[in-house]
């Protein structure tokens, strides 16, 4: 019983990295649906904002870790993976590692064959995590978002010597850090980023495509914020108090829009923020407020000023 178990897993592995590994037909014609008549090749085309020289940004949907998701005849691809394939002609012999350090890049341009030891390697180089004391591994170094994102995946159901694939370390590995026999110090921390306040609410669009989406995050931000607005009214108008509840609701309505304009348009919550600031310490030295210098601007100065940090 227990060889035939073992005969039963090891044949499930194998047809699970079949289908991972499948090499994707991009003449094959769909033929049912709203992309009926397209071929794989123009509709992966079609879910892309490119621009020379810089990201191509995915605009389908995307997996829970933040990387492109492209769907073919059933199966769920990585999309930075199938645009190497379609620009190639052939598929990666091992792990993409993003230059660009953008999960949802799929520019070719952008993606270099390594292993995850390479990649490791690059993220510590580029100084993108801190790695903690008593991560590093025989095969490269785990951070402590690797370490959530395991204990994450592992909590969904996945299993450990799936999540191990995508990891500089073993099965077992994976076992213990998900018991807490390793890296017990870990902590999840509550507070969210905007980049990933970006990934987890774009799970929930219906994407309609680049122009369709950039008219939808518009007209969202505009009737959202006249939400908001409409709440600041009646406290004026009819001397009614503000509703917190609502208000932040609609705030997070406005943020939804944001998000959707921002990952349409290949932009980070960071970099916008950061070019604010940027504008506004060109306009006001020192970042105090000066009626007269809200009054007249230096338009100029202030764009040269986002741009040195977008």
């Amino acid at each position: 019983m227990a060889y035939a178990n073992k005969d039963r897993r090891n044949a499930t592995s194998a047809a699970r990295k079949a289908k991972l590994g499948r090499t994707i037909d991009f003449d094959y014609v769909i033929p049912t649906g709203k992309n009926v008549g397209m071929t794989v090749r123009a509709l992966f085309l079609d879910k892309m904002a490119k621009s020379p020289d810089k990201c191509w940004h995915w605009l389908g949907k995307l997996f829970s870790n933040g990387y492109g998701s492209f769907q073919s005849r059933g199966v769920d691809h990585l999309a930075h993976r199938v645009s190497f394939e379609l620009f190639h002609g052939r598929k990666p012999s091992g792990l993409l590692m993003h230059r660009c350090d953008n999960k949802q890049c799929v520019n070719p341009a952008h993606l270099a064959e390594g292993t995850h030891a390479d990649n490791h390697k690059d993220i510590v180089q580029k100084g993108r995590v801190k790695t903690l004391r008593g991560t590093a591994t025989a095969r490269g170094v785990l951070d402590e978002r690797d370490i959530l994102k395991i204990r994450a995946r592992r909590a969904a159901g996945e299993m450990c010597r799936d999540i191990a694939i995508d990891y500089p370390v073993k099965a077992n590995h994976i076992s213990r850090i998900t018991t807490g026999a390793r890296h017990a110090h870990v902590k999840e921390n509550k507070n969210m980023t905007p980049s990933e306040y970006i990934k987890l609410a774009m799970r929930t669009n219906n994407d309609m495509g680049y122009e369709k989406n950039l008219v939808h995050a518009a007209m969202l931000l505009s009737s959202e914020s006249g939400e908001v607005a409409s709440e600041v009214k009646r406290m004026f108008a009819y001397g009614k108090p503000i509703d917190i509840t609502n208000v932040k609701a609609e705030l997070g309505d406005v943020m939804w829009g944001i998000a959707l304009m921002c990952n349409t348009l290949g932009l980070t919550l960071e970099e916008v923020m950061r070019g604010n600031i940027a504008k506004l310490e060109a306009r006001y030295p020192g970042l105090r407020f000066d009626p007269d210098k809200a009054i007249n601007r230096d338009t100029a100065a202030e764009s040269e000023a986002i741009n040195k940090v977008m």
